[in-house]
C-alpha cells in the first residue's frame, strides 16, 4: 500500500499504541509526544516520495512528444523512471524494506531522545548472559539437527544405495561425518551469498516457491493418481522445474530489473509448479487413461491456455485458480479405481 499524508496520523497512533502495550518498553514522556514524533518521521518519508513523483512527472512531460510518437506505456515508463531515480531521493520502493526502515528510524529516535526506555537494560548482567546462552544454544541445536538430517539422508538414500553398496557400518559412519562437514560448508557458502540480499525473508520465499510446488505435485500424484507411473512423474518433475525457472527469470526477475511490474508474483509459482507437474505427468500417460479422463485433460488444456493468456495480459486471479483446482479434483475423482466387491 502506498503511504499518503492523510494516513500518517492513524499510523502514528497505531504505532504509539503498540509501543505502550509492549512489555519490554517503558515510556519516559506522554503518549501525545510520541505520536507527534512518529507522525513527523512518517510525513518526512512520504514527502520524499512525493518529491520523487514530481521529479519523474517533470522529466516525462519534457519527453511527452517522444512518448506519444513511440506509443510507449506511460505507467511503465513512470515506474521504471521512478525506480531509477529512487536512490537519489532516498526512497525505498520495496514496501517491506521501507516499513522496516521507518520502524527502525522511529525506535532509534525515540530511544536516543529518551522518549522510551527498554526494560531489558535493567536486567542483571548474569540474566542477560543467560538469555544469550539460551538463544545460542537453541540456534546451535537447530543447526545440528538440520546438518545431521541432511547427512543421514544423503548417506542412506544416495551414498549407500548407489555409490558404496555392501560396505560395513563403520564405513557409512565415517561417510556420514564427512557429509556433515560438506553440508556445513555448503550452508556457510549459502549464508555468505544470502547476506548480499536486502530481504532474507523474501529470498527464502523465492527459493521455496521455485521448488515447493513441484514437490507438492509429486506427493499429490502418488496419493490420488495411482495409474501414473514413476517414469512419467520423474519426466514431469524435470520439465516442470525447467518451466518454473524460465517463468521466474523472464516473468519476474527480468521485468523487475527493467523497472517493470512482474507478470506474476513469485508466490504463485507454488501453485503453478503443483498443477504443472500433475498435468504433464497425466499427459505423458494420456493414451493409457480412460475416455472420461482424456476428456477432462482436454478441458484442462483449454483452461491452461486461457489462464496463460490472462496471466500475461490481465493477471492471475482466484477465478483461474478455482477452475483449475476443480478440473484437477475431477480428474482425481475419476482416477479412483473401484475395488471389486468380495462376495
Amino acid at each position: 500500500m502506498k503511504l499518503k499524508k492523510q494516513h500518517s496520523p492513524y499510523i502514528a497512533r497505531k504505532i504509539t499504541k503498540d509501543i505502550v502495550n509492549s512489555p519490554f518498553i517503558e515510556l519516559r514522556k506522554e503518549k501525545s509526544f510520541i505520536t507527534a514524533e512518529c507522525e513527523r518521521i512518517l510525513v518526512e518519508d512520504i514527502q520524499k516520495e512525493i518529491e520523487l513523483d514530481d521529479a519523474v512527472d517533470d522529466l516525462l512531460e519534457k519527453q511527452e512528444e517522444d512518448i506519444e510518437f513511440y506509443k510507449a506505456d506511460y505507467r511503465q515508463l513512470f515506474w521504471m523512471t521512478k525506480k531509477r531515480m529512487a536512490n537519489d531521493f532516498g526512497v525505498n520502493l520495496n514496501f517491506e524494506d521501507r516499513f522496516s526502515n521507518i520502524a527502525h528510524l522511529i525506535m532509534d529516535y525515540l530511544y536516543e531522545e529518551d522518549f522510551i526506555h527498554f526494560i531489558v537494560n535493567n536486567l542483571p548482567k548474569g540474566i542477560i548472559g543467560l538469555l544469550l546462552a539460551v538463544i545460542l544454544a537453541a540456534a546451535m541445536s537447530s543447526t545440528a539437527s538440520e546438518l545431521n538430517s541432511l547427512a543421514s539422508t544423503t548417506t542412506i538414500d544416495v551414498y549407500k544405495r548407489n555409490l558404496a553398496i555392501g560396505r560395513d557400518e563403520s564405513h557409512y559412519v565415517k561417510a556420514s561425518k564427512w557429509l556433515t562437514l560438506a553440508w556445513g560448508i555448503l550452508a556457510i557458502i549459502i549464508a555468505c551469498i544470502a547476506d548480499l540480499f536486502d530481504n532474507l525473508i523474501q529470498l527464502v520465499n523465492i527459493i521455496g516457491s521455485l521448488f515447493y510446488g513441484n514437490v507438492l505435485g509429486i506427493f499429490l500424484l502418488a496419493f490420488f493418481f495411482k495409474r501414473v507411473q514413476g517414469n512419467a512423474v520423474f519426466i514431469a518433475a524435470i520439465i516442470t522445474e525447467i518451466i518454473i525457472l524460465l517463468i521466474y527469470y523472464f516473468g519476474i526477475y527480468q521485468p523487475e530489473e527493467l523497472g517493470l511490474a512482474p507478470v506474476i508474483s513469485y508466490l504463485w509459482l507454488n501453485f503453478v509448479g503443483c498443477i504443472l507437474v500433475i498435468y504433464i505427468a497425466l499427459m505423458h500417460s494420456f493414451t493409457q487413461n480412460q475416455l472420461k479422463i482424456k476428456i477432462t485433460l482436454m478441458l484442462i488444456s483449454i483452461a491452461f491456455i486461457k489462464t496463460t493468456y490472462d496471466a500475461v495480459y490481465l493477471g492471475l486471479t482466484l477465478y483461474h485458480v478455482l477452475v483449475l483446482l476443480f478440473l484437477f479434483l475431477l480428474t482425481g475423482i475419476l482416477s479412483i479405481e473401484k475395488k471389486p466387491s468380495i462376495l
